[in-house]
This record gives structure tokens, sequence and C-alpha cells, in this order.
């Protein structure tokens, strides 16, 4: 169970893989983009996808004392994404933006009833997000933003920052998450009203000038695992201390990681100097 979790209970055929989240099938092309207007939000009492959640919920907590995370909550966007064929959904913001808009509607109102399911079912929920980081309940949801990258601003505030303002009134407050290069809507991100706080991956930023007007209005999470870096001359100490140099100390969560135990304890041990000093 994944970022696909709620376009599955859409009726998405989904395909399970070794390495990642299930694999997710889409219902609409823009060979019949009138297909998304006959698109109905998942009934919350009898959706085969939420009962197998709930299952899943009802076991860890009969089996650990352990507080629950949420699973990984997709924005309107990156469910539409998948729903409607990613490359057509593109072409679909420009060809066809009421059907686009209708789809987005119905996915925001499914989105607030699958979170709110898990709540109701979570005895003692840790965080509104799916990542180390902790954003308790009182700060509002965290969600995965990924289509962003392939957006403008103007797109962005039209397609994807109108859908999350709804969830960030609903939840009172949002955390937005986007992997790829999405400096360049950092702007339109930052006029959702209730945003507390922004999570990138940093190695694909390429423009950091352009994040630094988030310093000092909003959290910021600026990641780089060792699975993010494409880079041929990353070194994680030296990437760190840009960031830090970059964009200060106060509100900035570093989140970063190696492929191995030994190899993480010894970063650990690198960058804790750098940290304190």
């Amino acid at each position: 169970m994944g970022i696909g979790n709620l376009a599955a209970a859409f009726g998405c055929p989904t395909r399970p893989v070794d390495d990642a989240d299930p694999w997710i099938g889409h219902l609409v092309t823009n060979q019949d983009p009138g297909a998304a207007r006959r698109i109905r939000k998942p009934n919350v009492k009898d959706n085969p996808v939420y009962a197998r959640m709930l299952a899943r919920i009802a076991y860890l907590q009969a089996n650990s004392t352990l507080p629950l995370r949420l699973v990984n909550v997709a924005s309107p966007m990156v469910t539409a994404s998948m729903i409607w064929d990613y490359t057509d959904l593109m072409m679909a913001m420009i060809q066809y933006p009421a059907e686009v808009h209708a789809l987005l509607e119905v996915i925001t109102e499914a989105t607030i009833d699958y979170v709110r399911l898990q709540l109701a079912h979570i005895n003692t929920p840790r965080s509104m997000g799916h990542e180390p980081e902790v954003v308790p309940p009182g700060v509002g949801l965290r969600v995965s933003d990924d289509t962003a990258a392939l957006l403008s601003p103007a797109l962005y505030r039209e397609f994807a920052g109108r859908y999350n303002a709804r969830l960030s009134k609903e939840f009172g407050g949002i955390v937005v998450h986007s992997c790829g290069d999405c400096s360049r809507v950092v702007s339109a991100m930052l006029e959702i009203p209730g945003l507390r706080g922004l999570e990138l991956t940093m190695p694909q930023n390429t423009r950091w000038e352009l994040i630094q007007p988030a310093i000092g209005r909003v959290a910021l999470c600026l990641r780089h695992k060792f699975s993010d870096s494409a880079l041929q001359d990353y070194e994680p100490v030296d990437f760190t201390r840009r960031l830090l140099d970059t964009f200060g100390r106060r509100g900035v969560f570093i989140l970063t990681s190696r492929p191995t135990f030994d190899e993480a304890r010894a970063l650990g041990e690198k960058l804790w100097p750098l940290l304190v000093g």
C-alpha cells in the first residue's frame, strides 16, 4: 500500500512490483476525456481497498504499541495523474480543463474521506505523513505533490494549489512534498493558505534562489537521500554544508541517508560537528 492506494480505491488496476509501490493503471485518456466526469468517489463503507487498509491498521495496532503514521497521501493532482493517463493529463490541462477540474473536485473530496477514515481508526496517530519527519496532527496534512515538477506556476496555481488549499482548510494546514525540480513553482506553493512546510529533494532542484523566499515563512525539509542524487560530484557532508550556508539553520530540517547502517553511522559522525558548530 502506497501512494497509489487512493487511485486503486477508485478502481484503477494495480500490479504489485518487488521494489516500489504497486503500479497503477489509468481509467481516463484523452480519447475519451468525458470519462473524467463519470468518475465517482469511493464509498468508505464497502470499498475493498479501504477494507484492506483498515485490516492492516487493526493488525498493526493489535500486535504493537508503536504509534502509526498515515499511508502516503497523494495530492489531488498526483492521484489525478494515476487515474488519467499521465502524459494525456499534462495535455488535458490545456485541452480539456473543465474535465480535469471535474475530476480533481471528486478526488479532493475522496482524499478528505481517505484521511479521515485513517484517523478514525488509528488510536495514536504519530504523524500526518509517512516520512521520518513528524508532522503532528495539529500542524496539518503532509501530501506528496510530485507532478509539480512538470507544471508552470500558472498551471500549478489552477490545478494543484487550488485543491491543496482545500485540504489545508480541512486539516488545519498542509506540508507539501515534491520530488524533482520544482523550484520554479515554489512561489506558487507559497500562496497556498495554511502552508506549514515544504519538503524538497534538493539534488534535483537546480535554482536554489527560487526556493529562498520560503526561508522564515515555512518550515523547510531539505532532503538529499542517497537515492535522490544523480549528481556526479555529490558528497553528502559538503552538500549539507551548502544547504546550511544557503538556507540557514532556523526552521530547516535536513534529511539524508546512506545505503547501509554502517555508512549512515559514519555519515552521522561527520555531520554532527557541522550541525552543532
